[in-house]
């Protein structure tokens, strides 16, 4: 078959040198084209015929392209959307479920351009660009298949770059990934800068801090554009690269395809095969590279969402195991508690904590800042497990209950109160799920709340504003109350609930909080001391220890650290009125 094709091609060469021997060397290319058309033995009738065959075949193609692309871009999109959706829920569920421990050590707002900017990039690399990125390789195999088949001598002189071009391109893929995490990191650190100046704006606009935070986000977004400029001056140079390449292998193919025909290792038409076929592939290289940036950073950044989502906390909120005792008392009970901060493992807290506390008796914890006081609370709410030692609840160590039951029987008031933007209803609500109108009724009016609350023209559909911002901090505490007593806790922690607060609210929150003791076993962090004077047992705190317990007259007739606290805060509130 070869030796018959070099006959006809060194026949039609003797032919050509004949029958074109008018042209000259400024001869354009059209019109050398057209001299051979001519010049073919093949009849014109017969050759427009199979010109229109092949003209029809292309249409239908073009028709079959227009509908797949369609249908491919489509349902990529469709089933990304799916993913990424899923991905969403998935990653929120699993954030709420780490462990107080885990959020020391991740900061909020890099959590939240995760739950946004990370996703939405993995949304962009799993859609059309992936679906386009496999189009593009596709096309060049095929290419490069079609490239052997016909010719392979030619195909291997157009792939002789391919190392260059393949090697360049894939460098230039890992350091787009690169580019494309610092440049995140960066724009990350803007998005935590402006959440902090627009949460903390009130603070911002008494100091004056504008112009200082306007200094702060402009130089983190600076440090962020200048990420975005290297990433896309090499997306700009890659692509220039690519076409160079590309542009440079027609010269060098054209003036080599010329030297096999003429010798008669090739004919005119595996040519034209070898070229549209080959370089139809290799044309796709330079539009592939920002499609594979956006796959590579897809790919970096799903990594990141799937290693928190693939992470269990040693404290499980979702888990079922543990005890789920069918009655309680609230008899609570320190045996030789000791506990270290993860993120300050050489600092201990508490050291050596004992005591007990019968079902429905007030105990009060006071001290200066850093004694351990809101340590205790947050160890009874299993936010963190003890170091050393056990934390019995009526007799049963606190690790060896079931988490989410432990925590449904414990009510808890902070310092600061934490409103959700939605009515006051939906606020009380959050405390116990399935709760009735009567219920939140009962709750606020035993909070001291259903009387201000029945006065708002809304009630208690009554919208609180972000955060609780259209209420008062008296009545955002006494809401904050409320939630806490309608699941009917045996436990009640009351973690400084009234020390930022004016005397006037002080006394009507304080009063709410006389009511919510009955009956419950009561744990006081305080702050003022004039507060928990009525308490069964008050522990003097100081470096993690209880150095003195005892009720207010008997710490007062010891005249230790309880009669010195005492002494200094009368000492302030008299300078103060002074």
């Amino acid at each position: 078959m070869h030796s018959h094709e070099r006959r006809n091609t060194g026949s039609l060469r003797t032919q050509s040198n004949s029958n074109f021997s008018y042209l000259e060397d400024n001869t354009p290319p059209a019109t050398i084209t057209l001299s051979y058309v001519d010049a073919s033995p093949v009849p014109k009738d017969l050759f427009m015929s199979q010109m229109n065959t092949f003209s029809l075949y292309y249409l239908f193609i073009g028709i079959a392209v227009l509908v797949s692309e369609y249908l491919e871009i489509w349902q990529w999109e469709l089933a990304c959307e799916r993913q990424v959706f899923k991905l969403r829920k998935i990653f929120f569920s699993q954030v709420l479920r780490q462990d107080v421990e885990w959020f020391d050590t991740n900061d909020y707002g890099d959590l939240a351009s995760k739950l946004s900017d990370d996703l939405e990039r993995v949304r962009e690399g799993l859609g059309h660009k992936f679906a386009i990125s496999i189009q593009y390789l596709s096309t060049l195999v095929t290419g490069l298949a079609v490239g052997f088949y016909a010719n392979w001598r030619l195909t291997c002189v157009l792939i002789a770059v391919a190392p260059l071009v393949g090697g360049s391109s894939a460098y230039m893929a890992r350091t787009l990934s690169g580019g494309a995490a610092r440049e995140q990191l960066r724009y990350s650190y803007a998005s935590k800068v402006a959440e902090e100046t627009l949460t903390c704006l009130r603070t911002v606009a008494a100091f004056g801090g504008e112009k200082l935070e306007m200094k702060r986000y402009d130089e983190a977004i600076e440090k962020g554009k200048r990420e975005t400029m290297k990433k896309y001056y090499l997306i700009s140079f890659s692509m220039c690269f690519v076409l160079f390449v590309t542009y440079s292998t027609y010269g060098l193919a054209f003036w080599y395809s010329a030297t096999l025909v003429m010798n008669g290792t090739a004919t005119i038409g595996s040519v034209f095969t070898v070229f549209f076929a080959v370089l139809t592939g290799a044309l796709g290289i330079g539009p592939l590279l920002p499609y594979i940036n956006s796959v590579f950073t897809a790919i970096g950044s799903s990594e990141v969402i799937l290693d928190i989502i693939d992470r269990r906390p040693h404290i499980d909120p979702y888990s079922d195991s543990g005890i789920k005792p069918e009655k309680l008392t609230g008899k609570i009970e320190f045996r030789d508690v000791r506990f270290t901060y993860p993120t300050r493992r050489r600092v201990q807290v508490i050291s050596g904590l004992n005591f007990v506390v019968e079902p429905g008796q007030t105990v009060a914890f006071i001290g200066s800042s850093g004694a351990g006081k809101s340590t205790i609370v947050n160890l009874l709410m299993r936010f963190y497990d003890v170091t050393h030692g056990e934390i019995l609840l009526d007799g049963r160590d606190i690790r060896t209950l079931n988490l989410k039951w432990l925590r449904q029987n414990i009510g808890i008031v902070s310092q600061e109160p934490v409103l959700f933007g939605v009515s006051i209803a939906d606020n009380i609500r959050y405390g116990r799920e399935g709760v009735s109108m009567e219920d939140i009724i009962r709750a606020s009016t035993v909070a001291n709340a259903h009387i201000f609350i029945k006065d708002l023209p809304e009630g208690y559909d009554t919208q609180v504003g972000d955060r609780g911002t259209q209420l008062s901090g008296g009545q955002k505490q006494r809401i904050a109350i409320a939630r806490a007593l309608v699941r009917d806790p045996k436990i009640l922690l009351l973690d400084e609930a009234t020390s930022a607060l004016d005397a006037k609210s002080e006394s009507i929150v304080q009063d709410a909080l006389d009511a919510a003791k009955k009956g419950r076993t009561t744990f006081i962090i305080a702050h003022r001391l004039s507060t928990i004077k009525d308490s069964d047992t008050i522990f003097a705190m100081k470096d993690g220890k209880a150095v003195e317990s005892g009720t207010h007259k008997e710490l007062m007739k010891m005249k230790g650290l309880y009669y010195d606290l005492v002494k200094m805060q009368k000492k302030e509130e008299k300078n103060k009125q002074e």
